[in-house]
């Protein structure tokens, strides 16, 4: 599991779990020419926080519904509305990709 740990020249610890929070802590934090390399824009930073926590909301919990059937049953089949669902998940992906 990714784990930042940070001991700041006071004793205090920080300890973040987390590979989608630390990705953002540290946007955040990072600076270069006294500017954050995150975007001050709300719109923006939503648009960043989407496309990380897509696979969290959307992705996983599709290819869950494939491995569900494929491990529950001793005949598995996999309907067309669960590839479906994959599919127009993962062509969210794609479409993000080109903006």
């Amino acid at each position: 599991m990714p784990t930042l740990h940070e001991v700041d020249g006071h004793g205090g610890d920080f300890v973040l779990w987390e590979s989608k929070a630390i990705m953002i802590y540290l946007a955040e934090k990072c600076q270069r020419n006294g500017h954050s390399i995150y975007p001050k824009c709300s719109k923006t930073r939503a648009i960043i926080h989407q496309r990380l926590f897509h696979d969290a909301s959307e992705l996983y919990v599709r290819i869950l519904d494939i491995a569900n059937v494929a491990f529950s049953s001793a005949n598995p089949v996999i309907t067309v509305q669960i590839k479906e669902n994959l599919r127009k998940a993962l062509q969210v992906l794609e479409v993000m990709i080109l903006f």
